[in-house]
């Protein structure tokens, strides 16, 4: 893909895979990205370059607000990398329904919803970037919850590329072992 141009969105941008990709595609310097995370502290503003933003994007409210700042900083947007996500490393054993909505309103509801407003916005050629996550393909004993959501996602994209539009690029990628912090935040460790 080219970059030179583009007005791209990362969630989950203030640490391990979007802190990444932003450290990569912040060395190109004829683009603009919106760095979007709900603590923006470790997100380096470049003029004209990186635009951290704060938002929580398990909530609608958060998501519309994200649209609205990309449509007033950059316009449109070409390239949309959803990658916020967590997990918990547990055993069920009791029921609790807010919960389970926590999670997949960040891991399923936000990149869904996500890519709703990306396809809704006029202009064309866009490109739409999921961090399904490995755990989408596979069983992880103490992460069922977090292994569902990234199911969910898996099978919503395979089966959205058979609705979308020729224009609307989609790219699923499953990373399986990553040095982040990612599962030290899921068993409680590192906050």
């Amino acid at each position: 893909m080219i970059f030179k141009g583009r007005n791209i969105v990362i969630t989950g941008a203030s640490s391990g895979i979007g802190k990444e990709i932003l450290t990569i595609l912040s060395s190109y310097k004829d683009l603009k990205i919106l760095a979007v995370a709900r603590h923006t502290e470790d997100i380096p503003h470049i003029d004209g370059i990186v635009f951290p933003f704060s938002a929580d994007l398990s909530t609608k409210d958060g998501i519309d607000k994200l649209f609205d700042y990309a449509a007033s900083t950059f316009g449109n947007i070409d390239v949309f990398i959803a990658n916020a996500g967590f997990a918990y490393l547990e055993k069920l054993d009791r029921p609790d329904w807010e919960h389970i909505e926590n999670i997949y309103a960040l891991n399923v509801f936000s990149p869904v919803y996500s890519l709703e407003k990306l396809v809704e916005e006029s202009n064309n050629n866009k490109a739409f970037v999921c961090t399904v996550s490995g755990a989408g393909l596979a069983s992880l004993p103490a992460y069922s919850l977090y292994c569902s959501t990234k199911a969910a996602l898996n099978h919503f994209l395979d089966t959205y590329r058979y609705e979308k539009s020729k224009d609307l690029q989609i790219t699923a990628v499953y990373p399986v072992a990553t040095r982040t912090g990612f599962f030290d935040k899921a068993t409680g460790t590192d906050n």
